[in-house]
């Protein structure tokens, strides 16, 4: 009883970190995931083989010229590209309101 309740117990904080690490908007990693894997995911000798793009979307722009379309829809559809090309060992996140990054080895 008490082992199961532990497993549970350990299940549960895991979910816990993994929400802390996500934006629930987007559907990628935030600002601390980003910084999280960044920092541990990718070691010291690989660092230096890492690039990072950082994708700003003029958010004013986008409402003044865009009448079919919202700023959130934007960042969802980029979001969900980045989700969906990133190899093994890269990753994107949400880092700003309005922001996106992503890391990824260059070649």
């Amino acid at each position: 009883m008490i082992a199961v309740l532990a497993v549970q117990i350990k299940r549960i904080r895991k979910e816990n970190e993994n929400d802390k690490m996500t934006d629930a908007e987007m559907g990628i990693g935030n600002l601390q995931f980003f910084k999280y894997h960044f920092e541990y995911t990718i070691g010291d000798i690989l660092r230096s083989t890492y690039c990072i793009a950082y994708i700003v979307f003029d958010v004013s722009y986008l409402r003044m010229y865009s009448n079919s379309f919202s700023v959130s829809d934007v960042l969802k559809y980029t979001a969900d590209v980045l989700r969906e090309n990133a190899g093994e060992g890269e990753f994107a996140a949400r880092i700003t309101d309005n922001g996106l990054a992503f890391a990824f080895r260059a070649n």
